[in-house]
């Protein structure tokens, strides 16, 4: 079995090595260390085509592109299937997908392992982390928790000012306006889906961990 705790599975894949690095090419690039876990992953590579292909068409995906990443070193790449429905391009492992929300997942993981390594805590107050934040409620703004961030029951409306961006808004227009958003139910009490509040979050994160953007936490 492989060990998961190095083998990072993507999909769909963002992106490929320029050259369009194969198996073979990738494993002559890896060091002897990786050596074995490459050969292992070489060796299930023709049962992992035919599970994508299965998987394919039980959820009736027109395509999709995959990569393997042992220790920061693409080994596995390919695209499988056609870009749309209708037809078009074969998807490969250049096509460039929208991905959306998955980055949250991203996010969220980030910000465990800060926890686990003592950088912050869920229960911390956002306010203490970021001095800038105030919510239209007073007492919201005093008790609003790191785990609030994620939870997204923050009291607000749905995609909460997200139109901002299209207007070309950045990042600390978009936070500073969290205190003109009026709550539609109670906070903690209602599911309500929002961005704003993961950027806040990776702003958070990313100055517990000392970086400039969270994305160097990845």
């Amino acid at each position: 079995m492989i060990n998961a705790r190095r083998l990072l599975l993507v999909i769909p894949l963002l992106w490929a090595a320029s050259d369009g690095t194969t198996l073979s090419a990738a494993t002559a690039e890896t060091s002897v260390t990786d050596a074995a876990m490459v050969v292992r992953i070489e060796a299930f590579a023709p049962d992992l085509d035919a599970y994508i292909a299965r998987g394919m068409k039980a959820f009736d995906v027109p395509g999709l592109a995959i990569g393997i990443v042992v220790d920061d070193r693409l080994v596995y790449a390919k695209g499988f299937g056609i870009r749309s429905k209708s037809g078009g391009e074969r998807v490969d492992t250049k096509t460039i997908f929208q991905i959306g929300s998955t980055t949250k997942a991203f996010l969220a993981t980030s910000i465990a392992i800060l926890v686990d390594r003592g950088l912050l805590q869920w229960q911390d107050r956002v306010v203490d982390r970021y001095p800038g934040f105030q919510m239209a409620d007073p007492w919201v703004t005093r008790e609003f928790r790191v785990f609030d961030l994620l939870a997204q029951r923050s009291g607000m409306p749905v995609l909460a000012n997200d139109i901002l961006t299209m207007f070309g808004f950045d990042q600390e227009a978009l936070l500073a306006s969290l205190r003109f958003i009026e709550p539609v139910s109670s906070f903690r009490s209602t599911f309500s889906y929002t961005n704003i509040t993961h950027l806040l979050a990776s702003n958070v994160a990313a100055d517990a961990a000392g970086v400039s953007d969270w994305i160097k936490l990845l």
